[in-house]
């Protein structure tokens, strides 16, 4: 048996929302970077076995995360496509609903309940 759901969202609130996300990725992806600049001239400040194996480990660590950052900068892509599809059915609904007739049912079909 499937199971069917519905999301009810506003494409405003989505766009919005999508731009905060979008910024926040952009954020992380920064602080990484300048994470990365620092490591890179540690040397001249810290030599040595223990500035070697510290290095390795943060960069182990940078290389880990890039796919996920790389995931992230696609989601608010996605996104914006979703609400862009929303948009567009939303358009195509409200222009079938004027070609609809007000009165739906007709008068012979109609039940006096009184």
């Amino acid at each position: 048996m499937s199971q069917q759901f519905v999301i009810k969202t506003k494409t405003d609130v989505l766009y919005s929302n999508v731009t905060q996300l979008n910024n926040s990725i952009q954020d992380i992806r920064k602080r990484y970077s300048e994470i990365g600049g620092l490591m890179a001239n540690m040397p001249k400040y810290w030599l040595g076995d223990a500035s070697d194996r510290h290095t390795k480990e943060v960069q182990a660590h940078i290389e880990e995360i890039e796919p996920v950052i790389e995931m992230l900068e696609q989601k608010p892509v996605q996104l914006l496509k979703i609400a862009g599809l929303y948009d567009t059915v939303e358009e195509a609904n409200k222009g079938l609903a004027k070609t609809l007739d007000n009165d739906i049912i007709p008068e012979t079909k109609r039940i006096a309940y009184w």
